[in-house]
């Protein structure tokens, strides 16, 4: 379970006696437990959501309070690379509802590219057609260039999805039907990424918004000035971390196991630095204990990033 303010604070009274004055002593330890929060980068946790535009959105809410976005992000991501020696569709594909599927009611999104021997082209522009239970989408047969040896249709996973992926594939460009979903593990298309400045991020974060859309102070939000275009995909890394506690009953987003240790130590240090609570030199040879053991913690713990997700929720 992690610790709260309140039961950090009561660690380090127990750990580290006050003999002096309290109010001295307790701003001591809540520099103390900032301290220990400033100093843990190596525990902080990273991830990367693959987010696709709808065309209207302007906010992406990311999980975690204090979330920084990575310097990374601010530059231009390395773009998917066309290595087919052919332009892709100008032309969104033309798309008819028709009985005989198995797709449920909704909207869907249509794309295609092509195949030469090189390799894919980028998408077309999307297409799109509503359905109701338990129809099919038929495309309208469309002329392959020359130097195309195929065509790869693309679809939305769910009603309402701008993730397309990939659903089937024809060597002659005749008109084809599509019945059924792509599974998740299908290929996604070869898309530029959006870089973040493109979209004029907002990048002082602040608590945000749920999917629900209510205000969630365990989600942080990025405002963008510009909605990403309709399955325009744009890569976001960041890394969350613990902010300073301002309350009793506040978490502090850090294993227990570092705080047993870091606060400890920044603790005596700040105690001699102030000489508070007797003797600076057994503060001195006490933060020495504690500095070794968290060394000693910091070399044995693996960072474990959390999962790479690929995301729609923009909300």
């Amino acid at each position: 379970m992690a610790m709260t303010f309140g039961d950090i604070k009561q660690m380090v009274t127990d750990l580290v006696p006050n003999n002096g004055d309290a109010a001295t002593y307790n701003k001591m330890l809540v520099e103390s437990i900032k301290d220990a929060i400033e100093d843990a980068p190596p525990i902080r946790e990273t991830a990367t959501f693959d987010a696709i535009g709808d065309g209207f959105t302007t906010r992406f809410s990311l999980l975690g309070r204090d979330v920084q976005l990575a310097v990374i992000n601010e530059q231009d991501t390395p773009t998917g690379v066309n290595t087919a020696g052919q332009v892709g569709p100008s032309l969104a594909p033309t798309l008819s509802a028709a009985a005989g599927g198995t797709l449920a009611a909704g909207k869907y999104y249509v794309a295609i590219s092509y195949y030469t021997t090189l390799g894919e082209t980028q998408i077309s522009p999307y297409a799109t057609i509503t359905l109701t239970d338990n129809q099919k989408i038929t495309v309208t047969a469309i002329t392959i260039p020359a130097g195309v040896i195929g065509v790869e249709y693309y679809l939305s996973l769910f009603p309402s999805s701008a993730d397309i992926r990939a659903t089937q594939y024809s060597t002659t460009g005749l008109a084809q039907d599509l019945t059924t979903l792509p599974p998740d593990t299908a290929n996604t298309p070869l898309v530029d990424f959006t870089s973040l400045q493109s979209l004029a991020p907002n990048l002082n974060l602040e608590p945000g918004f749920g999917v629900d859309g209510k205000a969630n102070v365990n989600v942080t939000t990025i405002t963008f000035g510009t909605a990403p275009t309709l399955g325009q995909r744009i890569r976001i890394s960041y890394t969350r971390r613990a902010i300073m506690p301002t309350l009793d009953t506040d978490i502090v987003g850090l294993p227990n196991d570092f705080l047993r240790v870091a606060v400890p130590m920044h603790m005596h240090k700040n105690l001699a630095a102030n000489h508070v609570g007797g003797d600076a030199t057994r503060h001195l040879a006490l933060f020495d204990k504690y500095d070794a053991m968290l060394m000693d913690l910091k070399a044995k713990r693996t960072v474990r990033p959390l999962p790479r997700i690929v995301s729609t929720n923009w909300v």
